[in-house]
């Protein structure tokens, strides 16, 4: 779902966690979405809409670990890895 939009409160909750980034980190990150917000910006002929990029981009920035075998709750934390990413490109700050 490429229109899908994150309220105002878990907006504001990861722009609070991302200032307690150690400045390198942080530029880093506010560099990465500011590109992938531009490059949604022509979503219309590259279909990379901030979904589609969170897709492709979130498991090589949030990842964890497989500490058991259950791969239900690797799908679960992709999902919310996916909508966070997602909505980092979409807040580009």
């Amino acid at each position: 779902n490429c229109t899908a939009e994150p309220d105002e409160a878990d907006v504001e909750e990861l722009k609070r966690l991302t200032r307690r980034l150690p400045l390198c980190n942080y530029e880093t990150l506010k560099h990465l979405m500011l590109h992938l917000n531009r490059v949604t910006w022509f979503h219309e002929s590259n279909l990379m809409c901030p979904s589609n990029l969170s897709t492709v981009v979130a498991p090589s920035l949030v990842w964890q670990p497989s500490t058991s075998a259950d791969h239900t709750a690797a799908i679960i934390d992709a999902q919310h890895a996916n909508k966070t990413i997602q909505c980092f490109i979409t807040h580009a700050f």
